[in-house]
């Protein structure tokens, strides 16, 4: 069980296949079954639990992707995807104070301005792409202080979310 934000979290598995899966547990208070443990004893459920480990380590936030994504993450042959966001002065503490937030994240002070401080800091970490959107959404806390610079296509939506964002204070609705 995973505790996140307001809800309660389990993680699944499909013992058949080992696709490993974390999903809200009050979306199954009508699904509750005990099943046969037989072939699934203590051991296989504790590799199961290191793997699902790794994965959320890994990663960012809970989804786990899909089986055969799994199944390469787990064999080392799924490509991280690097992520770059440029953070601003009025967020650049707390970003710095999550010096271990990841496991494959580095932290770079950009140039110094006039007044000796850094302007901005760039934070660089691999993902695999099934965390991209929630990783998105953790920046999207920061909309105004933060700038993705590559992946284009996430540099791209964080703009039209700006833009957007821009558009709705700017227009007259009531």
């Amino acid at each position: 069980m995973i505790y996140v934000d307001i809800a309660w979290y389990l993680l699944l598995e499909d013992y058949n296949n080992g696709y490993l899966v974390v999903s809200r547990i009050d979306r199954f208070s009508d699904r509750f079954n005990v099943l046969d443990s037989k072939g699934r004893g203590l051991d296989s459920q504790w590799k199961s639990l290191h793997i699902a480990h790794r994965l959320l380590k890994a990663g960012c936030g809970l989804k786990l992707g899909l089986r055969e994504e799994q199944q390469k993450e787990i064999r080392g042959e799924l490509k991280l995807v690097e992520v770059k966001v440029r953070f601003f002065p009025e967020v650049m503490g707390f970003i710095q104070e999550g010096e271990k937030r990841h496991l494959h994240q580095e932290i770079k002070p950009g140039p110094k301005g006039k007044d000796g401080k850094f302007a901005y800091v760039d934070y660089i970490v691999r993902l695999p792409e099934r965390s991209q959107e929630e990783f998105c959404r953790w920046v999207y806390r920061f909309m105004g202080n933060a700038q993705f610079i590559y992946p284009q296509h996430l540099a791209e939506k964080h703009q039209k979310f700006a833009r957007a964002l821009i558009d709705r204070y700017s227009s007259k609705a009531t």
